[in-house]
């Protein structure tokens, strides 16, 4: 005797992974915008990560970097710290012939620029290499405003210097 279809139980198929995201599409197939959404955001990350590492550690070997984001971020960080120093133009004024230590002043033979007060001048020598402001000169116990070319000056200085060190003007 037939009694007609047997009842079965209706079992569901377990979808693959790719599918559970993506419902409503074959396997294996992603939707486009999904796609290009997911992988921006997983480069994304991968280049902060990049770029923070990149920053923290100091660089050893040159490294080719792809995005010109980071490197520009890279660079930059790297011209803040290595600041280029141009060399300020230093004349040559004399030499100290004399050091006062206990009233610290110098005697200084101009033999080639003039000197004034307020110049910036470069004190350099053997074991003095310093620089400071011209404070007060005198000529033979009287203030003068400026020495000039074959003339001996008292200047007093803001650390021990000695005789036979050179004295430089440093023009601004």
């Amino acid at each position: 005797m037939f009694k007609g279809p047997v009842p079965t139980k209706k079992v569901k198929a377990k979808r693959s992974t790719s599918q559970s995201r993506y419902v409503g599409l074959p396997a294996g197939k992603k939707n486009k915008k999904t796609k290009a959404k997911e992988s921006s955001s997983k480069s994304a990350t991968k280049r902060r990560r990049f770029a923070k590492s990149y920053l923290k550690s100091p660089v050893k070997k040159p490294i080719k970097i792809k995005t010109k984001a980071i490197k520009s971020v890279a660079i930059n960080k790297l011209k803040r710290k290595e600041k280029i120093v141009k060399p300020v133009p230093e004349f040559y004024v004399g030499e100290i012939t004399h050091y006062f230590q206990k009233i610290s002043v110098v005697v200084v033979k101009v033999s080639e620029h003039p000197i004034l007060i307020g110049d910036l001048i470069h004190i350099k020598g053997g074991s003095t290499d310093f620089t400071q402001k011209v404070a007060s000169l005198q000529v033979e116990s009287k203030d003068v405003r400026f020495a000039r070319k074959g003339e001996l000056v008292g200047l007093q200085v803001i650390e021990i210097a000695k005789p036979g060190d050179k004295v430089y003007k440093i023009k601004k």
